[in-house]
C-alpha cells in the first residue's frame, strides 16, 4: 500500500526508433514509472526455467492444430467441446503487451528482452495510500493497549 501508484494526467507518447535499450536502463535505475505497450520475449537458453509457469499472458485464438492429440481425445471422451472465441493463453514471448513498470521490471530482472516499445503512458509517480496504512497502524497499536 506504500508503493508508488500512476497519479495524474496520463501522456501517451508514441516511439518510431528502437528505445527498448533506453527502457531497460530507466527501469533499472527507477527514472521511468508508467504502462509500456511492448513486443518481449524470454531467450531460449531461459525457458527451461519457466517450464513450469509461462510468464505471459494473453487472451488469443488457438488453432485446432496446436491442440496437443491427447487433449483433443480427452475432450472426445468427456462429450467437450473446444468451442469458439478466444482463450487465456501462457507464453514465452509477447507481442504489444501492455505493462505496467514494476512488472515490466520483474521480467527484466529475470532475463525476458524488450523487443520493441511502441508507446507509453506516462504518469507521475505518487505514494497515495500513505494516510490508509497511517491509519491501520495506528488502530492495530490502539487495540493492543
Amino acid at each position: 500500500m506504500l508503493r508508488d501508484m500512476p497519479c495524474g494526467e496520463g501522456n501517451v507518447v508514441h516511439y518510431n526508433q528502437d528505445i527498448a535499450p533506453l527502457m531497460h536502463k530507466a527501469l533499472k535505475n527507477k527514472k521511468w514509472f508508467s504502462f509500456a505497450e511492448v513486443d518481449i520475449f524470454i531467450p531460449k537458453e531461459l525457458w527451461p526455467k519457466f517450464e513450469e509457469m509461462c510468464p505471459f499472458f494473453q487472451n488469443k485464438e488457438v488453432p485446432v492444430e496446436a491442440v496437443p492429440e491427447h487433449m483433443l481425445e480427452y475432450m472426445k471422451q468427456t462429450n467437450r467441446n473446444r468451442g469458439k472465441g478466444k482463450k487465456l493463453v501462457g507464453s514465452l514471448e509477447a507481442k504489444r503487451i501492455l505493462l505496467y513498470a514494476p512488472l515490466l521490471e520483474w521480467y527484466l530482472d529475470h532475463g525476458a528482452v524488450i523487443r520493441n516499445v511502441f508507446r507509453t503512458i506516462d504518469y507521475q509517480p505518487r505514494k497515495i495510500f500513505t494516510w490508509f496504512v497511517e491509519e491501520v497502524t495506528e488502530a492495530k497499536k490502539n487495540r493492543r493497549c
